[in-house]
């Protein structure tokens, strides 16, 4: 199956998604399937992230699918969304040592793929090889700064840069050098640690020809327990009007460079929005912890996402309800099992 074939289909299965979505708004039930679905193939990390508390949660369940099981929870997605677009999360995916085969596996039943790491996965040119040659479809790769000093500080232990830029560099000469249509999306979270960075980053982005640079406001850490004055504590947060507007103002510079035709994923709408939510954080926490700055204010939320997690439980958000587990029921019957309509709208 050709890149472009692949593509046009994941596509059209999405917008009829889409559609479905809004007729089951207007009737008042469910209809549709997922907007996004993750796949957390693990909760092992190889980084101690200060935003993130995966890493340190003793909590956690200590089982994980075999190879041999994701490829039948793949296949068994890939008969339920037909032609759809799946996330793989962890953790840190690369911790894995048969991701390329679950990689490869993902493109060869047809699905469209992509990967979050924090890029200290691919260590050397044959792992960069067998990524590009799995058909993974986008390498989203975390780069907070280009000072490795703030980088490795907010992404520890040391070293974590230099592998991530070393990762990056080996996977973007081998894919021109093959001619994959493999997509490499920077990722940088806007914090005041590294706000004076963040334009330099864009403009590093632009120079190395990478595909994209997409932009996430600091948030909340991960899988802790909601609160809205969580900032106030927060090292991360931009304390006091001048870094306020220290951020503000770098913020004003991307929305800058995206008019200057800068490959910045984030629309001018959704920059805007991150902007709001610097000078007004607990009016802008709900949009931000459901991810939903692209939007908010324009329209309500469509059904949410579904996310199966390392020992196959299913749910629709991290805290949320456990509908089942995908070795035990199909994934329509989960999906079913979900909620009311108006809980699911409120966890989507």
């Amino acid at each position: 199956m050709t890149v472009q074939i692949k593509n046009f289909r994941w596509h059209l299965s999405h917008k009829r998604n889409r559609l479905l979505q809004e007729v089951g708004k207007r009737v008042g039930k469910p209809l549709g399937k997922p907007t996004q679905i993750y796949l957390k193939v693990t909760h092992r990390c190889r980084t101690q992230c200060i935003m993130c508390s995966i890493w340190q949660n003793p909590n956690r369940p200590a089982e994980e699918l075999s190879t041999d099981q994701w490829k039948t929870v793949l296949d068994d997605l890939r008969a339920w969304m037909g032609p759809y677009e799946v996330w793989f999360i962890g953790g840190e995916p690369f911790v894995r040592r048969d991701i390329f085969e679950i990689l490869e596996h993902t493109a060869r039943i047809g699905l469209h793929s992509k990967i979050v790491t924090r890029g200290v996965g691919i260590l050397n040119e044959d792992q960069a090889r067998k990524l590009v040659a799995s058909g993974l479809d986008e390498y989203h790769v975390s780069v907070e700064s280009l000072d490795p000093a703030i980088h490795d500080y907010l992404s520890p232990p040391p070293g974590s840069h230099e592998k991530a830029l070393r990762g990056i560099q080996m996977i973007n000469d081998i894919r021109r050098e093959t001619g994959s249509s493999l997509r490499i999306v920077v990722k940088t979270i806007i914090m005041d640690t590294n706000a004076e960075e963040l334009v330099p980053i864009v403009n590093w982005v632009r120079e190395n020809d990478l595909d994209r640079i997409k932009f996430q406001p600091i948030e909340q850490e991960l899988e802790t327990q909601r609160e809205k004055d969580w900032y106030e504590e927060s090292p991360l947060w931009p304390h006091g009007e001048e870094r306020v507007a220290a951020v503000v103002q770098a913020i004003d510079g991307l929305i800058a460079a995206k008019q200057d035709g800068a490959p910045i994923q984030n629309t001018e709408f959704e920059l805007s929005n991150m902007r709001r939510y610097f000078e007004n954080p607990k009016f802008m926490y709900d949009p931000v912890i459901t991810h939903q700055l692209n939007i908010a204010g324009k329209k309500a939320p469509l059904f949410g996402h579904l996310e199966v997690w390392h020992n196959g439980d299913a749910m629709t958000v991290w805290d949320g309800p456990v509908l089942g587990n995908v070795l035990e029921h199909g994934f329509a019957d989960l999906w079913r099992q979900r909620a009311t309509v108006a809980d699911s709208a409120a966890l989507a």
